[in-house]
Order: structure tokens, then C-alpha cells, then sequence
């Protein structure tokens, strides 16, 4: 397993030259839909070409490399070695697909350095391949300092060997769409192609809240938790017209890939707060990132049932056995259907709701929790690459929000 920290993501934005705030700053990748920062994708693949490459003499003559899914900083992955090609992946989901040809008889390193530097921080014990590394290090720069620049993603990039040898980088950049860009240009003996997107910041139109007058009168001097209060969706709560008439609280747990189980000092900490804050409104937008898996993820299912099911349940029980009187909102989702799942990207996020509801909706617990299967919503974990966030408007939950405090 490998993971890179933040150390070594600013040794290799000074080796590459590539200043996307995306790789290092949190506050700037917060904005996106992957909220925390990721590792450079090309870092990725070098690290592994030499792994394969470093004391073998063969030249690699033409590579594709596909990256699927980010990886965040101090995140691990693994990554298999086949014959002509190198898989990335975790206990997830695929991250990047590296495919190459290799030739021993062309000769494509003859007046083409790599400094001592970068050797060292790659562990290369050769010179064969040093042409293909430094056209990786300048598409990494090119994309995250120049065009499309901070704030962009390479999806793909394709190097094939030519005969014809170009001395000079002739960039041709091409827009696909409004945010995804063709890079192309030859130089040496490579002919290279990059698509790359330039990612558009989650800034939601800001809307008044559409709460009615009777459940504003309702809510005023209530106490209102908020689990998850940096969530998206706690956004229409913090409205000025809503804070003004009631009292919010928030309150925030951290169950990571690492750490899904939970403390019984956590579940203290927790108890001692609900019991003295005694809230009338509890809101349990708590979520891990909401993250694809082809296949069935043990690791993704724990992290969803620990978040949605496990916190839950002690939630649940404090306030029965102290005989609160809140009531709780619990936010599913509209593709849960009975396990009939048509949504196999998500199955474990949909399997984890659907036991959620079953809990809800127990003779114990759905006099004071209402859950609601909520249509998707614009937020940053609903991100379309050709550059918009897909979902319905936020201001859309108000209307579950006038349901729920009506009825409770």
C-alpha cells in the first residue's frame, strides 16, 4: 500500500512546476466536489512507472493512462502490475488505468536528461525513459499552472512514439465543451494528446427560505441541532430569517476509512451534550463522502453504516432513555426502492438509507423521527464534468422542511 502526504505532494509540485491549489491548499479544494485535497495524478503514475521501469532496459514507445476516480492526500492505494499495463485502485474503487507499449530496440534517450533531484525522489536507477517523464512532469505543469490552469483535472493522456522529430512544443488546445479542453502537440519523437477539465467551484444561488409564517412562529426559541453543519444542505437552515427566530446548534463526529468505530468516550461526549442541550429539532445530515464502487465495497458499506446506521442508533437511544422530547429529520434518498437497486455506482449509499428507514420507521422510534427520501440535490458530491452540479435547486428541501416541522 502507498500514500502520499502533503510533503510529498509540494516536492513534486516543485519538481513538475504544477501550482494547482487543488493538490495543497484546503481552503481552495473545499469548493469541489472531492473537498479535501488530491494527489497529483500524474505523480501517481511516475511513481509507478518506475517501479516497473527502473532496472529494466527497455523504452516505453507509446502509453495511455486513464484517471478514474481521485485520490486524497494521505489516502492509500494499491496498484497490480500486469504485462502491459498498471491498475491503481483501493478498497473502493479503480483510481488510474496505465496501459503502455514497450520496445527495447528504439532509442529514445540519446541528449534527454533528468535531474539528480527528480531521479532520486523517483528512484531511478537508469536513463532509459527519461524523454516520456519529462513530457509527463510538463503536461502536469502545463495543465495546473497554464491551460486549463488552478482549479483543472487531466482525465487522460495518450503519448505515442513518431518517427518525425520536433524540436518545438506547438500547443493546439482545443475546447470540447465549456469546461473540458484537447491539449494537443508533438515534440521529439512523441505525438501527445491531454484532455483535461477545468472544474467549476460549488457556489449555490442563494435564495430565501420558503418556510411558512405558521412554521417560522412554530420554531421561534427552539433549540435546533444540526449534525453535519457544514453538509450542503444545512445551508437553509442557516438563513438570517431562520436564525433569527430560533437558537441553532451543531454538533460534528468524525468517522474516516481508518477509524469507523466508535468510541465509548465519543458516545459519552455525545450523551452529555444531548442531555444538557435538550433540543427540540434535531437534524442528522451527518454524511462520509458519498463515493462510487463498482463493485461491492466492505470498506465503503462500514464507513456508510457506521455514519447513517450505528451513530444513529445511539442518537436514538439517548433520547429515549432520558425521555427527550425532540424530534429528529433524517434525510434518505429517492433511489431507495425496496433493494431494487438500478443505481449499481451507489448500492452501498442506498443499501445503508434503506436500512436507516427500516429504523425509522420502527414502532420505537417513528412517533419522534420523520425520514424524508429526498430527490437529488445540487451539492458538491453531485458534480457533472461538463461542468455543472446536477440536482434540483437547494432551496427544494424547504419543502420537506415545512412537512416536517408542521407535523412534528
Amino acid at each position: 500500500m502507498i500514500k502520499l502526504n502533503i510533503k510529498k505532494i509540494k516536492d513534486f509540485k516543485k519538481f513538475s512546476g504544477d501550482n494547482n491549489h487543488i493538490h495543497f491548499d484546503k481552503k481552495f479544494a473545499s469548493k469541489f466536489y472531492f473537498k479535501d485535497p488530491i494527489v497529483h495524478g500524474i505523480n501517481v503514475v511516475l511513481i509507478l512507472l518506475s517501479k516497473f521501469l527502473s532496472s529494466k532496459k527497455i523504452n516505453v514507445f507509446s502509453l495511455k493512462v486513464n484517471f478514474l476516480n481521485f485520490i486524497n492526500v494521505d489516502e492509500f492505494f494499491d496498484y497490480k502490475i500486469f504485462k502491459n499495463k498498471i491498475l491503481v485502485y483501493n478498497n473502493i474503487n479503480k483510481k488510474i488505468e496505465i496501459n503502455f507499449k514497450k520496445n527495447k530496440n528504439i532509442n529514445l534517450n540519446k541528449k534527454d536528461f533528468l535531474s539528480k533531484k527528480i531521479k532520486k525522489f523517483l528512484n531511478l536507477k537508469n536513463k532509459y525513459n527519461n524523454k516520456i517523464i519529462n513530457e509527463l512532469l510538463f503536461i502536469s505543469k502545463l495543465v495546473g499552472s497554464k491551460k486549463p490552469g488552478n482549479g483543472s483535472l487531466i482525465q487522460s493522456i495518450k503519448i505515442d512514439y513518431t518517427i518525425k522529430k520536433t524540436k518545438r512544443r506547438a500547443l493546439s488546445i482545443t475546447k470540447i465543451t465549456k469546461q473540458i479542453y484537447e491539449i494537443s502537440y508533438t515534440f521529439n519523437n512523441f505525438k501527445v494528446i491531454v484532455i483535461a477539465n477545468k472544474l467549476v467551484p460549488f457556489n449555490p444561488r442563494k435564495e430565501k427560505t420558503k418556510l411558512s409564517k405558521k412554521n417560522l412562529k412554530k420554531i421561534k426559541n427552539k433549540k435546533i441541532l444540526i449534525f453535519g453543519s457544514t453538509s450542503d444542505l444545512a445551508k437553509r437552515l442557516f438563513l438570517p430569517k431562520i436564525q433569527s427566530v430560533c437558537k441553532i446548534y451543531k454538533y460534528s463526529f468524525r468517522v474516516t476509512n481508518k477509524k469507523r468505530i466508535i468510541t465509548q468516550s465519543e458516545i459519552l461526549r455525545l450523551k452529555k451534550f444531548i442531555v444538557n442541550l435538550k433540543p427540540d429539532f434535531i437534524f442528522y445530515f451527518s454524511s462520509p463522502k458519498i463515493q462510487n464502487s463498482i463493485k461491492k465495497s466492505k470498506s465503503l458499506n462500514k464507513q456508510y453504516k457506521s455514519v447513517y446506521i450505528d451513530y444513529f442508533k445511539i442518537l436514538l437511544k439517548i433520547i429515549k432513555t432520558n425521555n427527550l422530547k425532540s424530534k429528529i429529520f433524517y434525510p434518505s434518498s429517492i433511489y431507495v426502492k425496496k433493494y431494487n437497486f438500478k443505481f449499481k455506482r451507489l448500492n452501498d449509499y442506498i443499501r445503508a438509507k434503506y436500512q436507516a428507514e427500516k429504523i425509522c420507521k420502527s414502532k420505537f422510534n417513528r412517533n419522534f423521527v420523520s425520514f424524508y427520501r429526498l430527490p437529488q440535490l445540487q451539492s458538491k458530491s453531485n458534480y457533472n464534468f461538463l461542468g455543472f452540479y446536477e440536482g434540483k435547486n437547494l432551496s427544494s428541501l424547504d419543502e420537506y422542511l415545512n412537512h416536517f416541522f408542521k407535523n412534528s
